[in-house]
């Protein structure tokens, strides 16, 4: 009898784990990551994306003024770090393999009075960034959803 129950568990058991195993979900592919939707797992055309988002934020005039500073040409190493620091936030926050490595957010944007406004304006600079580039906008969507909770730490700093 001790033989039948471990003989019927150990069937039970098989079954059950062949079942397990044929499951239909297990031969769908991983969901790619939102960095692999924007950028094919391509750091240039992360990069260019954050190329013309610079552009945009430049020749935009309710924002381009928080960045006069970074305009000079004595602040050609400010510009090549903020956009150094934009491209692994951007690809960090987007599951891709970068780390952000600048300072957080409340120190990095002290005394620059950023408003609503401003903040709003950037973030739509980035959406037109990401539009010139090809990505949907169910992934723009979702990367802001992802970067939008930094807004109380950059503004009115």
């Amino acid at each position: 009898m001790k033989k039948l129950s471990l003989s019927v568990a150990f069937a039970a058991m098989m079954l059950s784990s062949g079942f397990v195993a044929c499951n239909k979900d297990d031969d769908a592919p991983a969901p790619k990551s939102l960095y692999t939707r924007m950028t094919n797992n391509s750091p240039a055309a992360l990069a260019k994306v954050v190329d013309d988002f610079i552009g945009i934020v430049v020749a935009d005039n309710r924002i381009n003024g928080v960045f006069v500073a970074f305009g000079t040409t004595s602040s050609q190493e400010k510009v090549l770090n903020l956009r150094n620091h934009l491209i692994d936030q951007i690809g960090e926050a987007a599951g891709g393999p970068f780390t952000y490595k600048g300072k957080d957010m409340i120190t990095a944007h002290r005394g620059m009075n950023i408003t609503d406004a401003q903040f709003n304006a950037l973030v739509e600079d980035l959406g037109k960034a990401l539009t010139q580039n090809g990505v949907s906008m169910a992934d723009i969507n979702e990367l802001v959803g992802i970067l939008a909770p930094l807004k109380p730490q950059i503004v009115g700093r």
